[in-house]
């Protein structure tokens, strides 16, 4: 055999030999996508870069967004204001005093026939001798009165007046009463038309001189 038969014989072997040892390396091309398809890692690990991504992992749309912020927190105004209930009402001016009894132009009490000189009174200092003038309406009616010439002081002063008969009930006039001391009784009558009562003790009196 030459020479040239020996290489062709040689290379036929070699290429027997190398299909041999294919059936359990592969082709160089699946060799090169399995290095492709694999790395380390860090710790020395084989990890597969071509895995698919994990169904568990949750999507980024899936995320709920951020509560919004809701501001900074109340502060606490206290307890509720308690019901005073309803305004007063208004009552209106006080009533204004009247005062003592209008006097007429000629100094005289202005009366009525229910007026009695128990403004007067005799323990006061002075009030004993003291003269007083009344003027009284025409047409009554009369009232009460105690005594006969000395009236107790709680009796009716126009009535009085009618009984001794300085005025009369139908006209009226104006009369003068003197205060006296209190008397021990008084005595009932009948004058001009007007009847008077009798009382015990009293402490003042007035007569119509």
């Amino acid at each position: 055999m030459g020479r040239g038969a020996l290489w062709i014989a040689s290379g036929l072997l070699a290429g027997l030999a190398g299909c041999a040892q294919g059936g359990t390396r592969g082709s160089p091309r699946d060799a090169g996508l399995d290095a492709a398809s694999t790395r380390l890692d860090s710790g020395g690990t084989d990890a597969r870069v071509l895995d698919a991504p994990s169904s568990d992992a949750p999507s980024p749309l899936d995320a709920d967004p951020p509560l919004a912020d809701a501001g900074p927190a109340r502060i606490d105004a206290g307890p509720a204001p308690v019901d005073a209930g309803p305004a007063p009402v208004d009552a209106g001016p006080a009533p204004v005093d009247a005062g003592p009894a209008p006097v007429d132009a000629g100094g005289a009490i202005t009366a009525t026939w229910s007026t009695t000189a128990t403004d007067h009174d005799c323990a006061t200092p002075g009030v004993v001798g003291s003269r007083f003038s009344y003027t009284c309406p025409a047409g009554g009616p009369a009232g009460s009165a105690w005594g006969t010439d000395l009236y107790t002081h709680d009796s009716s002063i126009c009535t009085a007046a009618a009984h001794v008969g300085t005025i009369t009930v139908a006209a009226g006039g104006t009369v003068t009463i003197e205060m006296r001391a209190g008397a021990a009784s008084y005595t009932a009558s009948t004058r001009n038309g007007i009847t008077t009562s009798s009382w015990g003790a009293w402490t003042c009196s007035f007569a119509v001189p």
